[in-house]
């Protein structure tokens, strides 16, 4: 990502709202983004969502009578870009959790063209970003890929000369960076084929993620669009029998990669479990209190974690706010040290519970491998059906 000068950022659109968030943490400048107008209806809400660098985009399932304010916000975002800011843009246009890739939309072409028409000595870039979830759900990893930098100034004459046409071409190469870095089925229906395979990739590679391991990723997408609707049925079909067998035994996919191995040994856990119980009971509240929130409000599955991370943010710090107050006002030297350790303990709560579920799935393992081999060794045969129908080579096989 360049480090100043007007920059662009397009991604793929997972998470609602938390992809912004997200992104504005983890990248190292600050950015602008669009979101739905119609929560900008509120003055205060407005003021503050101004303040952090949000701009109404008004869309026509949610906004239909206000569409021609989009004027102003496209407006807005050429602002930004003038000044030499950064704007986030998800051309797809709506969140979701399938993995497909939906037609991109014509706004961001549009905005980098008009800028470049009213300010010809800029030098516009547009970097594209794939945002990819393990999982829709507390602690699920994260993965930020960029792919190939667009200089986007030599579209400037053609704007002038045919502006529709400029617009859809530019369009296409967005499309074109786009694709590459985002991990997407052709099918929407084949979403769970490919979160599946994902998952089960993720624990042969430990979790790692590097160029090679996004290849392979890349690579499964790929191999999954490209299926007959036979082979997907036989797949499913495996797939389906392969995880209903592991919760039928109390086991986990990490078991048949090595992954929980490396739990620790028992006496460990139990010396250690004092510190689970502390962090536990110092910090449960904030997380049963936004799953509550997220229980009863959230009515779209692409909002869920969303909902749930913001509304956790939030009630953690509440939740030490009160931890600090009450010691203040007790003055206890004892509930102050506490405080300060919570975080610190809701860490080792969840290294422990890590730790606990790893050690009972590989002694679930050990016992039936003891009892009943031929029932871990059939898994083992049935994994590695799944596993070579859909087998990937690393970067060092190709030629």
């Amino acid at each position: 990502m360049p480090a100043k000068g007007p920059v662009v950022l397009i991604a793929n659109h997972a998470a609602s709202f938390l992809d912004a968030i997200l992104m504005g943490v983890m990248l190292r400048r600050p950015i602008h983004f669009y979101a739905r107008g119609d929560i900008f209806r509120k003055p205060l809400v407005k003021r503050i969502l101004n303040s952090l660098h949000m701009i109404p985009i008004y869309s026509a399932d949610l906004a239909r009578g206000e569409m021609h304010r989009n004027a102003g916000s496209f407006d807005a975002g050429s602002e930004v870009l003038k000044n030499g800011g950064s704007l986030l843009i998800f051309p797809e246009g709506r969140s979701r959790l399938e993995r497909n890739m939906m037609p991109l939309k014509k706004g961001a072409s549009r905005i980098i063209l008009t800028t470049l028409e009213h300010h010809p000595q800029l030098q516009i870039h547009v970097v594209p970003i794939g945002i990819h979830y393990t999982r829709h759900a507390f602690r699920g990893d994260l993965q930020l890929t960029t792919g190939e930098v667009l200089a986007v100034s030599r579209s400037r004459e053609e704007y002038r000369e045919n502006s529709p046409k400029a617009v859809s071409h530019l369009t296409e190469e967005l499309k074109r960076v786009l694709e590459p870095v985002v991990l997407f089925v052709q099918q929407a229906e084949r979403t769970e084929l490919l979160e599946q395979q994902l998952h089960m990739l993720g624990h042969e590679t430990s979790g790692r993620f590097n160029q090679q391991v996004f290849d392979q990723q890349k690579a499964l997408c790929q191999m999954i669009s490209d299926m007959s609707e036979e082979e997907c049925t036989i797949l499913k079909r495996q797939q389906d029998k392969y995880f209903a067998t592991l919760n039928l035994q109390e086991l986990h996919d990490k078991s048949f990669t090595g992954g929980t191995r490396k739990a620790g040994p028992l006496l460990w856990l139990v010396l250690t479990f004092p510190f689970f119980a502390a962090g536990a009971l110092l910090n449960i509240m904030p997380y049963i209190f936004s799953r509550y929130v997220a229980d009863k409000t959230v009515t779209r599955e692409d909002f869920y974690t969303s909902v749930l991370t913001a509304v956790a943010a939030f009630s953690y710090v509440l939740w030490l706010l009160i931890w600090l107050v009450v010691s203040w006002v007790a003055a206890s030297d004892l509930l102050l040290i506490v405080f300060a350790f919570s975080p610190f303990l809701a860490w080792i709560a969840l290294k422990w519970a890590d730790e606990f579920r790893d050690w009972k799935f590989q002694v679930r393992y050990d016992t039936l491998m003891a009892s009943n081999p031929a029932l871990i060794n059939g898994i083992v045969h049935l994994r590695n059906d799944i596993r070579s129908l859909q087998r990937v080579s690393s970067v060092q096989d190709r030629p």
